[in-house]
């Protein structure tokens, strides 16, 4: 029956691991609720949104670095199955998740500007049109 269990590797699947994970991602919720609030997100609150997202995407890429190190390593200790790189990779997403949340607090914040000049209109078109604006100079 031994043979039939995934071998424990709590340095990726541990309940300490995923618990610091899912704590860190539904925290990096309550700021931002904090800055819909009131309706109106400034420039200061996406700036620190965007810090956030910044950390949280360097806690992302340790995950997929340490896994990919211990994979490719010397073949001593616990490898890494199949089971722990969907752990892994389910973890990561979920902290790619803040930078997506910055992203659409900065899609608010453009399209609802009080300055009329750095307005961009709420359609696809708009947002299309700011993405492929460095190209037109060339």
């Amino acid at each position: 029956m031994a043979d039939l269990c995934i071998p424990a590797n709590p340095d990726i699947s541990g309940i300490g691991v995923r618990t610091a994970i899912y704590v860190q991602n539904f925290l990096c919720f309550a700021p931002i609720v904090a800055h819909l609030w009131d309706g109106k997100v400034t420039i200061d609150e996406i700036k620190g949104i965007k810090d956030q997202s910044i950390g949280m995407l360097a806690i992302a890429f340790a995950i997929l670095i340490s896994t990919i190190i211990e994979a490719k390593g010397p073949g001593q200790g616990q490898s890494v199955t199949n089971f722990h790189a969907a752990v892994v990779l389910d973890l990561s997403w979920m902290n790619n998740t803040s930078t997506f949340i910055w992203f659409l607090l900065y899609a608010h914040h453009r399209s609802i500007n009080d300055m009329e000049s750095r307005v961009i209109p709420a359609t696809w078109s708009g947002w299309l049109g700011l993405l492929f604006s460095p190209f037109v100079a060339l």
